[in-house]
């Protein structure tokens, strides 16, 4: 167990983050992540014992999920939306169960990539595959159900399918069940101004929270957040983080704060306050933030500063769990704000590593079901994906592994199923059913969904 002092971030900040210039190279960074992890090491003392992942019985394999329709996935997408699916990144970048129906998102790529073309929203019924619309994005990554309604955040605004989706103004969209129908909602004046991601949704009550990120007008019509100069260095940054509420299910929005001097990308209500995570540069790590009146004010967590990744928050056990920069290790923070910092079994590392783009991360990676945690890892020395799961973050067991590559991580409670899903020409979904105990220990509204 390894508990960061606030001195220790102090000290690594001075020397190994405070100068750097935005866009940093990758030998850099790596070096500052790896010493960061030495020194807490050494600091700390004793640690968990995170050994190699075991396994009592054999790993359960991946199951695909027959979707019902003569064709692949990739052709169903490109047949039913009319968009081109790329042939690496097309896939379900998040699945959203909600009783006998898992909602998909599929994205011709990576969300928020400029070689996305689209993106369309998808159900399967235990039976086979159904459409239900177009996303005007490049991506989608964020769904969270309200006990009535889909709630889908805007990725980034895009022209694939219908105009008038420049940078002015973000867009979000409510699927009703019970209607069958699909809303999307942009105002220029009383919408999401000038958001051109919107990455985290958290529903509280009647509020809805949207970390976004917005700039700061110069862009509407597309460009870059750093300035440069003729001779290639940063003169001024456009862009920042904002955390946006509506209280009417989105068709309107107000600017709450600031967060974050680049990018918002989280936000969760925990222990009667709301926590969100946000950076300050381009590729650079994120920070963890605290509000305790309802998003207006954020304190950072001084010994959270600049070490954590941009997957989404989780909660566990009476606990909120996020990732590290390095995707070696999981950070809980308990109900009194202590931190404990979790490694991860030797030899893996959090999500799957993009060779193009060091510090991106898919943001589906971790489930909680009852008493059981869940995580998507890569094993580092034959690269290939697993599922693991701890009941303390000191025993691991090897639930699955796969040479796929595996992108998001949800559980279907009328199944009991895990569901994965891998990208690319082949792209698919895949289950693993749990053993039939774990139904039993399943909290419906653990993660991050709606709190009444």
């Amino acid at each position: 167990m390894i508990v960061v002092s606030y001195q220790v971030v102090e000290l690594i900040e001075r020397n190994f983050w405070g100068n750097n210039p935005i866009y940093g190279n990758l030998k850099l960074m790596k070096k500052k992540i790896l010493l960061l992890s030495i020194f807490i090491f050494i600091l700390g003392g004793s640690t968990l014992q995170s050994g190699q992942a075991q396994s009592t019985q054999e790993p359960s394999s991946l199951q695909e999920i027959d979707l019902g329709v003569p064709v692949s996935l990739i052709e169903w997408y490109e047949n039913q939306s009319g968009l081109i699916g790329n042939e690496t990144f097309f896939g379900a970048y998040i699945t959203l169960p909600v009783d006998e129906k898992l909602y998909i998102g599929l994205g011709s790529a990576r969300p928020a990539e400029d070689s996305g073309d689209g993106a369309y929203f998808a159900y399967f019924d235990g039976t086979q595959i159904s459409g239900i619309g177009h996303l005007d994005e490049q991506g989608v990554h964020e769904m969270i159900w309200d006990g009535t309604i889909v709630h889908i955040a805007g990725t980034d605004p895009h022209n694939v399918i219908t105009g008038g989706n420049d940078w002015s103004t973000g867009n979000h969209y409510n699927y009703d069940p019970g209607t069958q129908t699909l809303s999307k909602y942009r105002d220029p004046i009383n919408g999401l101004l000038y958001a051109f991601h919107t990455w985290g949704l958290w529903k509280e009550g009647p509020t809805l929270f949207a970390a976004a990120s917005v700039h700061d007008g110069s862009l509407i019509n597309g460009g870059d957040c750093i300035e440069l100069d003729d001779n290639g260095d940063p003169i001024a940054n456009h862009c920042m983080g904002k955390i946006f509420i509506t209280n009417d299910n989105g068709a309107t929005w107000t600017a709450k704060s600031p967060l974050g001097g680049y990018r918002a990308y989280d936000i969760i209500g925990f222990n009667a306050a709301l926590y969100a995570i946000a950076n300050n540069e381009y590729t650079g790590p994120l920070t963890l933030y605290k509000s305790v009146d309802g998003g207006t004010t954020w304190v950072a967590f001084p010994s959270l500063t600049n070490i954590l990744r941009m997957s989404h928050l989780t909660m566990f056990d009476g606990s909120l769990i996020a990732t590290s920069f390095d995707r070696a290790h999981l950070l809980q923070i308990d109900k009194n704000d202590q931190i404990i910092i979790h490694n991860l079994p030797t030899g893996y590392l959090l999500g799957t590593d993009y060779a193009d783009r060091f510090w991106y991360s898919d943001y589906h990676m971790m489930v909680s079901v009852g008493g059981m945690f869940y995580v998507l890892v890569e094993e580092q020395t034959t690269h290939q994906n697993a599922i693991l799961s701890t009941q303390d973050f000191s025993n691991w067991q090897i639930v699955a592994s796969t040479d796929e590559k595996l992108i998001s991580l949800s559980y279907w409670p009328a199944n009991n199923w895990l569901v994965t899903s891998s990208p690319g020409i082949n792209a698919k979904l895949w289950k693993i059913d749990l053993p039939v105990i774990q139904t039993f220990l399943y909290f419906p509204f653990i993660a991050k969904t709606y709190t009444p």
